[in-house]
């Protein structure tokens, strides 16, 4: 009798394991997959247009939104969190960071520069005040709620990122090789695809890591994650057709410089918090 139990439960931890691991991955794959096909529209230079690709902006958009909600709803018990407060958190970060921050970025660019764009990845800056707010109403820990959060961010905004390709929009600049732009019809370096891979990459980084810890997070995901896409943006802004606002810096590469400030100042105040007794 015990053996059998012993492999009835043997069984159900194997079929846990495996569900597990397709819904962790799924996502990356359907991302992989729009990838390619991003790569194979360029290689045939396949002819789209402007109203499909628009089309293709807000589609892309709405499935990310909601494989992120899958996303978050599942592995929120792994945190320790409801179903209910994940949905909670995933709409009011979504709404806040990526929609009403983004936009007051985008005024304050229009205000202090003249022009600007919405470039939501800049937003994630603002989530342990957005956390520490949340944690105060439902009883979490804020660098808990940081690190759960961080992989729906950036898997969101590497996803929206493959429309932007599709669009056309947040190219290089003109350089000898890379990608055909749509808007203005010059090759130009392949900024979009880079941060595809970048912001994905740091999500399946997020997932994974808290996988490997068993999901006791101390806010050290969000905090290298910040370190990861400052450093890489910085470099990526090098290539960018936007504008020099300070010497040959941009102003999304003067925010990464200041995401990779605030990911050690996190990282600092994460080590002295766990080298301090209870």
């Amino acid at each position: 009798m015990s053996f059998h139990l012993r492999d009835q439960a043997d069984t159900q931890t194997r079929w846990s394991k495996l569900l597990d691991g397709l819904i962790l991955y799924a996502p990356f794959i359907l991302a992989l997959a729009c990838f390619i096909g991003c790569c194979i529209i360029e290689l045939c230079r396949i002819e789209i247009s402007l109203e499909n690709r628009d089309w293709f902006y807000g589609t892309f958009g709405t499935v990310s939104f909601y494989l992120s909600m899958i996303l978050n709803m599942i592995y929120g018990r792994k945190y320790g969190l409801g179903w209910i407060r994940s949905v909670v958190f995933t709409l009011v970060s979504f709404f806040v960071l990526f929609n009403w921050t983004s936009q007051a970025w985008a005024w304050a660019d229009i205000w202090i520069f003249g022009t600007g764009a919405i470039a939501s990845s800049r937003s994630i800056m603002f989530m342990p005040l957005l956390c520490l707010i949340l944690s105060r109403f439902c009883k979490v820990d804020t660098w808990n709620l940081c690190d759960y959060l961080t992989p729906y961010f950036f898997f969101h905004h590497g996803f929206v990122t493959v429309a932007c390709w599709i669009r056309g929009c947040c190219a290089g600049s003109t350089c000898s090789w890379g990608l055909l732009s749509p808007v203005s019809g010059a090759v130009v370096f392949p900024t979009q695809p880079c941060i595809i891979i970048l912001s994905v990459g740091i999500a399946l980084y997020g997932l994974l890591h808290a996988k490997k810890r068993n999901y006791k997070a101390n806010g050290i995901v969000f905090a290298n994650s910040l370190c990861f896409y400052g450093v890489g943006r910085y470099i990526i802004e090098l290539f960018s057709d936007d504008a020099r606002v300070v010497w040959v810096l941009s102003w999304m590469a003067i925010c990464s410089l200041m995401m990779l400030v605030e990911g050690f100042i996190i990282r600092f105040i994460i080590n002295k918090r766990n080298r301090t007794p209870a």
